[in-house]
């Protein structure tokens, strides 16, 4: 996920896996002359499934923050799949950041738009590193809000980090995905599991509509 253009008035965010289905493609065209200069079916195989794998694996997500209209407008395309909308900025609640734990392997991340009716995501793939997608996220925010995130961190950065995480985790905890809560908690506040765990808790404690 990277910025492709910034102005004043234009902030473009794009994630795109369109570069693996370039490298596949390449990867088949060897095959293929092997195959039809020595007549070997088995090149001609391995290329089909080198194409087969660029054809499954286009996947493609433009977020376009308008200042002028003051919108997000998106759309994003996959094998047998193209989508969009458009969200007011005044329907944005924030960017949030999504973790898919990965086991021994350390999490994934990907950016959302947060708002009142859910989170939507800004990519389809979880991918890159948690520093990374925290300087995007304050990039994408300062140009929705303007100020809002330096008033927010201003007085008390440290006891401010964990109230503007929350927002994600109770996107995570909507979609009843805990152990991904947890995972996103421990790469931000460097957490022990035990009390990334108790917090977590704590936060899906107070979703709960009170009796």
């Amino acid at each position: 996920m990277r910025i492709t253009r910034q102005t004043p008035t234009e902030l473009v965010v794009e994630d795109s896996t369109i570069w693996i289905s370039l490298l596949c493609s390449l990867a088949a065209l060897p095959l293929i002359y092997t195959g039809i200069q020595a007549g070997q079916h088995k090149a001609l195989l391995g290329a089909a499934l080198f194409i087969l794998f660029s054809v499954v694996w286009v996947r493609k997500m433009t977020f376009t923050f308008d200042a002028m209209q003051r919108v997000a407008r998106w759309n994003g395309r996959k094998l047998l799949k193209i989508e969009s909308g458009t969200i007011p900025f005044d329907s944005i609640t924030g960017i949030g950041t999504e973790a898919l734990s990965g086991g021994s392997s350390g999490a994934t991340y990907r950016l959302t738009v947060l708002t009142p009716q859910g989170a939507v995501p800004m990519a389809y793939e979880y991918t890159g590193r948690n520093d990374a997608y925290a300087a995007l996220r304050k990039t994408i925010l300062e140009f929705v809000k303007p100020g809002a995130h330096n008033a927010h961190t201003a007085s008390d950065p440290a006891s401010n980090a964990a109230a503007d995480l929350e927002p994600s985790i109770r996107s995570l905890l909507q979609q009843g995905r805990k152990i991904d809560a947890v995972a996103l908690l421990r790469a931000q506040q460097k957490l022990s599991l035990a009390d990334a765990v108790s917090r977590v808790d704590a936060i899906a404690k107070q979703m709960k509509p009170a009796n």
